[in-house]
């Protein structure tokens, strides 16, 4: 979910930010085991813009190369990091266990 940040075929991550920022607005993006969720908050009167970047982060995101890398760096080193954590080891297996064949 961070990486739709990142930038779409129309606007890269400066353009997005800009667009974002200059009218008030605030974006969330999150994801969890079961779900992903992408929340806009903005002033009414820039509304229509604000459903424009939204439409655009969710068709057509641009994935950069080099972010995608970075990400999967990050995401790789938390996972090694994830093996000292009993608690989130428990998680995991509770999840896997709960859907498991789904």
């Amino acid at each position: 979910m961070r990486l739709l940040r990142r930038g779409t075929t129309a606007r890269d991550a400066h353009a997005l930010d800009e667009a974002i920022e200059f009218v008030g607005a605030s974006l969330g993006l999150f994801a969890g085991e079961d779900q992903v969720a992408v929340a806009l908050t903005t002033p009414a009167e820039h509304l229509p813009a604000m459903l424009q970047v939204l439409s655009e982060l969710v068709r057509i995101p641009s994935f950069p190369e080099d972010e995608v890398r970075t990400e999967r760096e990050r995401s790789l080193g938390q996972f090694a990091n994830d093996v000292d954590d009993p608690s989130l080891l428990a998680d995991r297996a509770l999840i896997r266990t709960a859907w498991a064949g789904h």
